[in-house]
């Protein structure tokens, strides 16, 4: 797994409140794909114990990884392709190699 959203100005804990209230980020009650060339994209928030970290599901490969169970909480986001490039512009690099593959 590889692009994740960091560094957008918050602590490191509870990033899908903060994606939610400052990113415009919807949850979505059952965790599905979303195809980029849509203009959203998926994020899954995984609690770990020292930080929270928010995966964007850029492929089908990518989210199939991050719904695989495991005993972490996970809350699934929707999020617009633009805000997730405006936090890390190397998601769409990450899109684009996926494509190629």
């Amino acid at each position: 797994m590889g692009c994740y959203l960091n560094n957008f100005g918050e602590n490191a804990n509870d990033k899908a409140t903060i994606l939610i209230l400052k990113h415009e980020a919807k949850r979505q009650e059952i965790p599905h794909y979303i195809e980029p060339d849509s203009g959203l994209i998926a994020v899954c928030v995984v609690e770990n114990e020292m930080f929270d970290a928010a995966g964007v599901a850029f492929s089908q490969e990518e989210f199939d990884a991050f719904i695989a169970p495991d005993p972490r909480h996970k809350t699934w986001l929707t999020m617009d392709l633009d805000v997730v490039a405006k936090i890390t512009p190397n998601v769409l690099e990450y899109i684009k190699e996926a494509k190629n593959d």
